[in-house]
């Protein structure tokens, strides 16, 4: 099955640090707390919404899990491809940018709202493990917010996307 988790949060407080830039990232295995972070994502299921009042914190997103069948797909054909992290990440997204090995910049739809745009992209690890399962991380992002067309720096803004997602073989191994 295939897991794709987003979720989104707001804070009052201002961190204009993100944890790791997207060219100084090793695409493998998060560690520490970012692994809980992705575990407590990946294990949601549905439409998330979570307001903290003591921090201020709102956080929302969704997770699916998808089971998709490949017609003549056989185990080990669905193993090597999902290895195969390039060839992945081409199937899956049309507008990206490679940026090193196993990071790629997606350009996420614009969103228009009045006087307010966002042309938001996200910088993606990707890695595959030793059991063949696929592995999307979010490195960084940008939501590239314009208001009445003047750009504005992401720090003031104070949001954090992440994303995250997993890609294994089903357990016949003829799909995902």
């Amino acid at each position: 099955p295939s897991h794709v988790s987003t979720f989104v949060s707001r804070r009052r407080r201002i961190n204009t640090r993100l944890p790791f830039t997207a060219t100084a990232f090793a695409a493998s295995a998060p560690t520490g707390r970012e692994a809980a972070a992705r575990t407590k994502i990946l294990d949601r299921r549905g439409a998330h919404f979570e307001l903290s009042p003591f921090t201020g914190k709102i956080e929302f997103g969704n997770t699916a899990v998808v089971d998709t069948p490949l017609d003549g797909a056989s185990a080990g054909s669905v193993s090597r491809w999902l290895s195969d992290t390039t060839a992945v990440a081409n199937a899956m997204w049309e507008d990206k940018t490679r940026l090193s090995d196993g990071v790629w910049r997606l350009n996420v739809a614009d969103i228009q709202f009045i006087t307010i745009g966002l042309a938001p992209t996200v910088d993606l690890a990707v890695y595959a493990d030793r059991e063949g399962t696929f592995h999307v991380q979010s490195v960084a992002f940008d939501p590239n917010v314009k208001v009445l067309g003047v750009g504005m720096d992401a720090s003031q803004l104070d949001i954090d996307i992440k994303v995250c997602g997993e890609l294994t073989p089903s357990r016949d191994g003829s799909g995902l």
